[in-house]
């Protein structure tokens, strides 16, 4: 990461990022052997890339990229950016979640982006704990024309009644470490 008053706009024009978004769950010891034997076909589809990049003359934009390249120009704050990735809403879908449920990915997130918990204490961060993480995600979607209430529900995994907002879910992406 660059110092936070480091101007990232002269290196953001330089560069693009692809996102790799997958979780490797199981290491393999062997993996290297295994690209040897697919290498031919990788080489293929980098011959067909270059192909395309000269006839374009440019690279092909990847949206998710360029959302990621916004956050760290801090276009894009971390919490929406946690919301792009990680809720969807759909109107009536008969779904919804548990603010303690997205408090604890939104936890996960932040420390995988800040290497640890030091967030919490970060003066520039408006979402410090799930009431300030419930009312922001109501305001994110609101921004947007869509009005989304919490109620209070039961949770038997929890054994009490708790913040829950419906036509709301977790998308299917993994949580993706920046």
């Amino acid at each position: 990461m660059l110092p936070p008053d480091e101007n990232i706009t002269p290196i953001a024009k330089r560069i693009l990022i692809l996102p790799f978004e997958f979780e490797i769950k199981k290491p393999d010891a062997t993996v290297e052997y295994k690209i040897m034997n697919e290498l031919p076909g990788i080489f293929n589809l980098a011959v067909e890339g270059l192909k395309r990049l000269r006839k374009k003359r440019e690279f092909t934009f990847v949206e998710r990229g360029d959302l990621l390249l916004q956050m760290y120009q801090k276009n894009v704050p971390v919490f929406e950016q946690f919301v792009i990735d990680s809720i969807e809403y759909e109107k009536d879908c008969n779904k919804g979640l548990f603010i303690y449920e997205i408090w604890e990915r939104y936890q996960k997130f932040m420390s995988e982006i800040y290497g640890g918990e030091h967030w919490k204490h970060d003066k520039e961060q408006t979402v410090k704990n799930s009431w300030d993480l419930g009312y922001h995600i109501r305001q994110f979607y609101l921004f947007r024309g869509i009005q989304i209430e919490s109620k209070r529900k039961y949770s038997s995994e929890k054994g009490g009644s708790f913040s829950y907002i419906e036509n709301i879910f977790f998308t299917n992406n993994n949580i993706v470490t920046y």
